[in-house]
């Protein structure tokens, strides 16, 4: 199975259950489509299930006084925030 054609079903999927939009970070530039669909106010919460190359770019794309939960590193190891 292709990998963008997996990811465009679960985005699929997703949206079918309720999600108001989705964001394909293979193909999508992460902290780009977040500002387009906040407005360029950020994320008020980022859900970050996986770790890995992605949390800093979600981390840096949340609103003021937004929350960063963190649900597991599946993408192995923690990821380290320049804070």
């Amino acid at each position: 199975m292709h990998a963008q054609w997996a990811c465009a079903e679960k985005l699929a999927v997703c949206r079918e259950h309720g999600a108001d939009a989705t964001i394909n970070y293979a193909s999508e530039d992460l902290r780009e489509r977040i500002k387009a669909l906040t407005d360029g106010k950020g994320a008020d919460v980022v859900y970050d299930a996986v770790g890995g190359p992605y949390t800093e770019p979600a981390f840096r794309s949340i609103a003021w006084r937004g929350r960063l939960l963190v649900g597991g590193f599946a993408a192995r190891g923690v990821p380290k925030l320049p804070l």
